[in-house]
């Protein structure tokens, strides 16, 4: 027995209306927590990312550093990003930094910056400034992602599916050595 084209469309739409209540009330919860809105959205935007492009049966999911050192220790069996925000790094604060273990144990950073139109890029000084932390950061074996203001707000899913993207290469490269 098959369900009607109209059943299925409801379904959708109540799934998509329970979605968005809980993202409201996620993000809503965390403006709080994060010194600018659109941190706050790309770590919202994070978290959705991880759920829907979750394959495996346990899961994914973010997990806080917690404590650095007992994350440098443990091997996870699934896809876990670790993330801590508004720490230093090279002596320089970032926005965020994320940490994935791969199958194998290897772990992997990278490091996410939010750059609201206030502060980034306002002048060829600021712009030379953010670039040159950025090799820094890449020479150290940072993956750096960089995300303006307008991207955030234009296509927040997007760009964390790309941090996502990162985070599912490496756990895989732990498979494939």
């Amino acid at each position: 027995m098959s369900m009607s084209k109209g059943g299925i469309d409801r379904l959708i739409d109540q799934a998509q209306d329970r979605l968005a209540a809980q993202m409201r009330a996620l993000h809503d919860h965390r403006l709080s927590r994060f010194p600018s809105p659109i941190e706050a959205l790309f770590y919202s935007s994070l978290t959705a990312a991880v759920r829907f492009q979750a394959v495996h049966p346990r899961g994914e999911h973010i997990m806080p550093f917690l404590d650095r050192e007992k994350w440098q220790d443990t091997d996870f069996e699934y896809l876990t990003i670790a993330a801590e925000m508004q720490v230093r790094v090279l002596d320089w604060p970032v926005d965020f930094l994320l940490g994935v273990s791969d199958f194998s144990g290897v772990k992997h950073y990278a490091v996410v910056e939010c750059d609201g139109h206030d502060f980034h890029e306002r002048t060829k000084e600021q712009a030379a400034r953010d670039r040159s932390r950025d090799r820094r950061l890449q020479e150290a074996g940072f993956r750096v992602f960089r995300f303006t203001e307008s991207e955030l707000y234009r296509d927040p899913l997007g760009c964390a599916v790309e941090v996502h993207r990162w985070a599912e290469t490496c756990w895989d490269a732990g498979l494939l050595s």
